[in-house]
């Protein structure tokens, strides 16, 4: 009687990608004789053996015996799935047969790779199949679902989104992008190629060059000036109260920064009135100096407006030198200003502004000068102080008026706190609009960005002075202080803001004193991509001493604002004086002060932000000064590139009451070149090759001219025309780069002298550029089957080659559909080489780098294999 049996090791076996299999299996002789049993395994397609097993198996009677085996899995093998392997045993005496099957699972691998043949293309103007190659290959082992999306702003031949392919392991795919050539332009533009599977995006770039024979700069030889000439209309439908004014614009670029500006407003008019809003004014603007002559419009403790000139003027040194002097048109007083500026020392700026007045209306003469220092030791800390003096005379008075000024700001941060403080003090009898003016700002936040607590303090006063006119001596005074805390919270997003003060205000007048009380107030707001909301609640308890009416005493105010992408909602309502002027309109009108709004926009808007249209509307009522209202506002403008013009109109209307006119504003742009004739500004050059047979520079009867080939000036691809010339026509006087390397479609010919040449443009020339004959490399990419002759149908084109020579310079030639290349290349000692990443890993080149001597010889043919690798199918049977 005979008996056997077989039990394997491992049931289920997993594995990484690239690994063997190894299990073992014990076959147990329970018979009475010595057995030799035939051994057969069963493999998936593609997969084998490390070492081949034998094909037949000896085990004596009552002994067992193990055998060991590796298996090697099949290169596209899938992963995650289950393979399974049998084995069989059989007695080839009874017939008897036994088998046992165990199961491979091999780890998931995604392994892939995406190039583009050809990432640089040229489209010449008769061309209209141009095109890029997107190679996509799957070396993991398990099915690939790519997407692939275009971004371009050329019109291209597969949609920008929503192309998916999927690919099997060890597949490639090769998609052909077309560029539609009549979209062209003068300079190059570039297409991004995103290819992602899962959660993996790749990005490609490649750069589409539109070939002419003219590099064109300026439509004219002539240089021009930008105007922008722009008509306003004001009240475009209330005849009484419309006018109509020109603003003109321009800026003419010299050179080297250098710029001419020109300002010009008219006065505003209609066929009964003209208002004057005159402006007139030129300026030349350099990075040294900057001058204006005519209105000047400044501010310096004192409003500047009139006619003069303005001359400021800045060193190596970095210091500041600025001088004006100006008639006034809001007074008959002449006005001189001085201003300097030290930042010779970095983080360090010493300054003064001085002004000397004389004004013939009031028949006072002034003086005042500032003075101020400042340092910055860090981005938290910095320290300046401030001083400044006056003197101011009447006519009939002897005795001048002397005025004084001083002030400081101070900020710094500590370990447990923030600390700033400002103060600024003005005389009664410093002249100007600050005069009498004495504020202060301190702050002291302790706490970090998310939490914080802060104590603040703001004054600002002005001492009572008389303010004499023609008409009344007026009492200049004001009041305002608040002192408090705030407490600041911030979790991401969102911020919160509690401050609870002290206050009092007051203004000049005749009957009652100051307002003073107390003030609460939150603050919740929330940012997000494109959302933001943002709430405030205030209470106010304040009182006016000689004012005795409970029922105005507490004000309370919200305030709401949202915003989310082109929609907006703002609203608010507040009940009870806020100001001290309310106190004021409560005694004058008798009535409790309470105002409302509630307005919501709407924007529509394009990319090219070439047009968008603001819709508002808005309900809003101040108890004291205005009933409800409810206006509809509308703000609309486009432009017109080609035209180089726009248009603005803005209107509303109360809906509530449309027996009022709306309210209508428009404006027209437009911008026009002025063509400067005096002088030539851009300059013309033809540029004409040839192939120099006699190598005596000059072309002579016979040479021919060297056509159809591809260059390029300042990264501006060129093709030369039937008579071998290309054209710059009216561009910059400066310097351009002649490159001839991209020139891949002239065998055996080379620039004479060098293939980067440098032309300075001063000038309209005309040069000629020899060729001389090249010595030559020619090659071709085959792809063969491992251990065979045969050729591998793969595609051969667009294979980037590349020579370097001894001085490291870089030649590129790239594949034909045959997988042909040439260089054209100068006398030297050459490495040619192809990529070796770009394969694959079931391709290896044979041999990447071959070295070239074109000192010896004028000539030389190469070839590249690229070895497929062989796949085995091993299955061992009985």
């Amino acid at each position: 009687m005979e008996k056997f049996s077989a039990k394997i090791l491992k049931d289920t076996i997993s594995i990484k990608p690239g690994r063997f299999v190894f299990n073992s299996i014990t076959v147990n002789n329970n018979s009475f004789q010595d057995l030799t049993l035939g051994l057969r395994f069963l493999l998936p397609d593609g997969w084998s053996f490390i070492t081949i097993p034998n094909a037949s198996l000896e085990v004596k009677r009552g002994e067992f015996i193990n055998l060991p085996f590796r298996i090697l899995p099949s290169k596209s093998a899938l992963g995650d799935l289950l393979y399974p392997i049998t084995i069989f045993f059989k007695n080839p005496i009874s017939g008897v047969e036994v088998h046992e099957s165990f199961f491979v699972k091999i780890d998931q691998n995604t392994k892939w790779n995406a190039n583009l043949l050809n990432s640089n293309i040229v489209i010449n103007e008769n061309d209209s199949l141009s095109k890029f190659q997107l190679n996509i290959r799957n070396n993991g082992n398990k099915r690939e679902l790519f997407e692939i999306n275009l971004k371009s702003e050329l019109r291209l031949g597969l949609p920008s989104s929503g192309l998916q392919v999927m690919l099997r392991p060890g597949a490639d795919t090769l998609l052909n992008i077309y560029v539609a050539s009549r979209y062209k332009t003068s300079s190059a533009k570039s297409v991004s190629f995103f290819i992602k599977s899962k959660n993996e995006t790749v990005m490609l770039s490649g750069n589409v060059y539109f070939a002419s024979e003219v590099y064109q700069g300026n439509k004219s030889k002539f240089g021009s000036f930008p105007i922008d000439i722009e008509y306003f209309n004001i009240n475009a439908l209330t005849r009484g109260s419309s006018y109509s004014f020109f603003d003109i614009n321009g800026n003419y670029n010299l050179k080297n920064n250098k710029i001419i500006g020109l300002r010009i407003r008219t006065n505003s008019f209609n066929p009964d009135f003209s208002l004057n809003t005159q402006y007139y004014n030129l300026s030349y603007r350099s990075q040294k100096v900057d001058l204006s002559i005519g209105t000047q419009n400044l501010f310096f403790n004192y409003q500047i407006n009139g006619y003069g000139a303005r001359m400021a003027y800045t060193t190596n040194s970095k210091k500041m030198f600025e001088m004006y002097g100006v008639q006034s048109i809001i007074s008959n007083a002449q006005i001189i200003g001085l201003k300097t500026e030290n930042n010779k020392i970095e983080n360090r700026v010493i300054s003064t502004n001085a002004l000397f007045l004389s004004d013939k209306t009031s028949n006072t003469t002034s003086m005042f000068a500032l003075h101020n220092f400042e340092k910055k030791y860090s981005t938290s800390k910095s320290f300046s102080l401030s001083a400044g003096y006056s003197s101011e005379k009447k006519e009939l008075e002897q005795n001048y008026t002397l005025g004084y000024m001083g002030g400081y700001r101070f900020e710094t941060r500590l370990k447990f706190a923030k600390i700033q403080s400002t103060f600024q003090y003005y005389s009664d009898k410093f002249p100007g609009i600050l005069k009498g003016v004495k504020y202060g700002s301190h702050d002291i936040q302790m706490g970090n960005k998310t939490k914080s607590i802060a104590f603040f303090s703001e004054s600002n006063t002005r001492q009572p002075f008389f303010e004499e006119n023609q008409v009344i001596g007026q009492l200049q005074n004001y009041q305002s202080q608040e002192h408090g805390l705030r407490i600041e919270l911030a979790k991401q997003n969102s911020r919160g803001i509690a401050g609870f003060s002290y206050l009092d205000q007051y203004q000049q007048n005749n009957s009652f004193g100051k307002m003073s009380g107390l003030k609460s107030s939150f603050n919740l707001s929330t940012y997000k991509s494109h959302f933001m909301q943002s709430f405030m609640f205030n209470f106010m308890k304040t009182s006016v001493k000689e004012i005795d009416n409970n029922k105005i005493h507490d004000s309370y105010g919200i305030f709401y604002q949202l915003k989310y992408k082109s929609l907006g909602l703002n609203a608010n309502y507040t009940n009870g004086p806020n100001f001290y002027f309310d106190y004021i309109s409560f005694v004058s009108a008798n009535l409790n002060p309470k105002t409302h709004n509630v307005s919501l926009f709407y924007e529509f808007k394009n990319k090219s932000r070439t047009f968008y249209d603001r819709i508002n509307i808005s309900n809003s009522n101040n108890s004291i000064f205005s009933k409800t209202n409810m206006v509809l506002r509308n703000e609309l403008y486009f432009e017109l590139p080609k035209a180089k013009a726009s248009v603005s109109v803005f209107s509303n209307i109360n809906v509530l009451d449309i027996s009022q006119l709306p309210s209508l504003n428009v404006s027209v742009k437009k911008t026009f070149n002025l063509p400067l004739v005096i002088k030539q500004k851009y300059y013309s050059a033809s540029i004409f090759l040839f192939k120099d047979n006699n190598n005596n520079n000059i072309f002579d009867k016979g040479e021919e001219p060297i056509a159809d080939v591809n260059l390029q000036i300042n990264g501006q691809a060129l093709k030369t025309n039937k008579k071998g010339m290309v054209f710059m026509k009216n561009v910059e006087k400066e310097e351009y780069i002649i490159d001839y390397r991209k020139i891949q479609n002239l065998k055996g010919w080379v620039p004479k002298d060098k293939n980067l040449d440098t032309l300075f443009l001063d000038r309209d020339i005309s040069i000629g550029v020899p060729f001389k004959q090249s010595k030559m490399v020619a090659g071709k990419v085959k792809f063969e089957i491992e251990n065979s002759n045969k050729e591998a149908k793969e595609s051969l084109n667009g294979i980037l080659i590349i020579a370097t020579n001894k001085k490291g310079e870089i030649f590129r030639s790239t594949t034909n559909e045959k997988g042909e290349f040439y260089l054209n290349l100068k006398e030297d000692f050459y490495n040619v080489q192809i990529p070796t990443n770009i394969f694959g890993e079931d391709n290896r080149v044979e041999k990447s780098i071959i070295s070239i001597d074109l000192l010896k010889e004028n000539y030389s043919e190469i070839e590249f294999k690229i070895i497929q690798k062989k796949r085995k199918m091993n299955i061992k049977k009985e």
